[in-house]
């Protein structure tokens, strides 16, 4: 049962990361066609903005998915063992 979820979570990884590269990409063409097509400054401004953001993305993907958080250690605070 545990190596199913494993795999499963692993597979969720291989998902979000072609979903977030393939945005990537499409921003990317996008900004580079506004650019070169001399489209108004603002659709070339928001493309980049696209495309940073896309790449804050990537690297937060990375992060967690190479480092991942630790569970924290739940104690029982005194207060919330009391009975009702």
């Amino acid at each position: 049962m545990a190596l199913l979820h494993v795999e499963r979570l692993k597979n969720i990884r291989i998902l979000c990361v072609k979903m977030v590269l393939m945005w990537t990409s499409g921003d990317t063409f996008k900004t580079v066609y506004f650019i070169l097509n001399q489209a108004p400054f603002q659709f070339s401004i928001c493309g980049l903005l696209q495309v940073f953001v896309d790449m804050a993305i990537l690297l937060q993907v990375y992060f967690y998915s190479y480092y991942p958080q630790k569970p924290a250690s739940h104690t029982a605070h005194p207060a919330s063992t009391k009975a009702l």
